[in-house]
């Protein structure tokens, strides 16, 4: 989420779990079971712009919860994105480099 007031131009996107770092969300994620699809994800994130207050959805997987095949996959997903940290470099409008910023999803680990 875009907390500044104003644009936000992404630079560069990585995810990286131990050794391995991807410029995207999706290359470390687990494959689905069959028949299974991501509702969305963005795979290049490089040089797109977030308002100010916008929120960004890199990754999204539904399903019912009813289903043993849906609940495994999501747990996976949750697993692998555990173990994940992730690094934004970005600038403003005027096109000043700010700080990266890395944020771990640790949190996902939590369920």
């Amino acid at each position: 989420m875009n907390t500044g007031v104003g644009p936000l131009i992404i630079g560069t996107f990585q995810a990286t779990r131990g050794n391995e770092t991807k410029n995207d969300l999706i290359s470390l994620m687990p494959d689905l079971p069959e028949g299974m699809f991501w509702n969305f994800l963005i795979d290049d994130l490089d040089g797109d712009c977030l308002r100010p207050g916008e929120k960004l959805i890199l990754l999204q997987l539904n399903g019912n919860l009813e289903d043993h095949n849906f609940r495994n996959a999501r747990d996976a997903c949750r697993r692998a994105l555990a173990d994940t940290t992730v690094v934004l470099t970005y600038k403003d409008i005027y096109g000043r480099k700010m700080s990266p910023v890395e944020k771990s999803l640790g949190r996902f680990g939590r369920h």
